[in-house]
């Protein structure tokens, strides 16, 4: 990616072991353009309906998505995948 000119990559200043990489923006253009298309129905769609229909909608993902992030928390859903994802961290680092 760097080398095609989508991110570079910088040092701190105060401790050379720490890189940073940051986006250069070509990427995001790149994209805007891409998806264009696809922005301009969405807009279109979403402006065949009145504020009210809008605000429904937004309200019903709003509850659904507090339903889904309570099941998370209360079913241990997220430890399990963060201990899965440690376990593949600790497969990683063992010599093959």
């Amino acid at each position: 990616m760097e080398k095609r000119g989508f991110i570079e990559r910088y040092r701190e200043p105060g401790d050379r072991r720490k890189v940073f990489v940051r986006s250069t923006g070509r990427h995001e253009e790149q994209l805007a353009e891409i998806y264009r298309p696809l922005a301009e129905a969405t807009d279109a769609v979403l402006g065949s309906f009145d504020t009210s229909s809008l605000e429904s909608v937004r309200d019903l993902l709003g509850k659904l998505a507090e339903v889904s992030e309570s099941f998370v928390r209360s079913s241990g859903a997220g430890e399990a995948e963060r201990a899965q994802g440690s376990e593949d961290r600790q497969d990683d680092a063992r010599p093959r």
